[in-house]
């Protein structure tokens, strides 16, 4: 019975609502990364409507954050320089620390109901709120909605 809540869950997440608008405002291209598996990454997307320009797992890649090939993927897919890209993670260790490997900005997503982590690397920007972004994204890419 469990796995099947956890399922359930991992194909139809809840979202804060300032993603949707994050999404909506944004005029650079996004990559959604994520250690999350294939089928269900795809699913919760396709539930929430999302709309990625690229989508790079760590199933597929066989890397997980915060292994720098899962970046390196992203990056290609994007063909994005990183030194002109922004990754935005919840997750100093995975997210913060595999970005800043390749020489990526960073943006620490530290909600207020999740504001702890076991990672001890320094983002370039702490925000609470994805649309926090908006007004320094005129001239980067953002390649991670995590």
């Amino acid at each position: 019975h469990f796995l099947q809540e956890l399922d359930a869950y991992w194909v139809a997440p809840s979202l804060h609502e300032d993603v949707f608008a994050f999404m909506e405002a944004v005029d650079q291209p996004i990559c959604c990364v994520s250690n999350a598996d294939t089928e269900h990454l795809l699913a919760a997307i396709e539930h929430h409507g999302l709309g990625f320009d690229a989508v790079v797992d760590s199933e597929r890649v066989r890397s997980y954050k915060p292994d720098p090939a899962i970046f390196e993927a992203a990056l290609r897919q994007m063909e994005a320089d990183p030194a002109r890209t922004l990754h935005i993670g919840d997750s100093l260790h995975s997210d913060i620390g595999g970005a800043l490997k390749l020489g990526i900005k960073t943006a620490w997503l530290c909600r207020p109901e999740r504001c702890h982590d076991i990672g001890n690397k320094q983002a370039d920007f702490r925000i609470s709120s994805l649309t926090q972004l908006l007004p320094i994204l005129s001239n980067k890419r953002a390649i991670a909605l995590d």
